[in-house]
């Protein structure tokens, strides 16, 4: 999961693409877990709750299809195609089973 938020994140930086949810959390926003300064001005709020198995199933579903959709990109082939038709010409599918 973490691999394919940080593809999402390049891919749609060099697009101009805005942060949005399936990004990478920001390196400010670990190191405020850590209990440093910054850490006491989080330390009020509740820590996420890590991922349940099938909320990161989701997620990873949510990923690979915004990837393939938006940059022509698969995360279980690790590439970028040239376009759509080339993704479904040459990659086996949307799931990792398919590879």
């Amino acid at each position: 999961l973490a691999a394919g938020r940080q593809v999402c994140q390049d891919l749609d930086e060099q697009h101009g693409v805005p942060r949005h949810g399936l990004w990478a959390p920001e390196p400010e926003e670990a190191a405020a877990t850590d209990g440093g300064e910054a850490g006491a001005h989080v330390a009020a709020e509740e820590p996420a709750a890590p991922l349940t198995h099938e909320a990161a199933l989701c997620e990873l579903h949510e990923l690979v299809v915004y990837l393939r959709e938006q940059h022509s990109y698969c995360m279980f082939c690790g590439c970028q195609f040239e376009d759509q038709e080339d993704m479904e010409s040459n990659c086996p599918g949307l799931t990792e089973d398919e590879h």
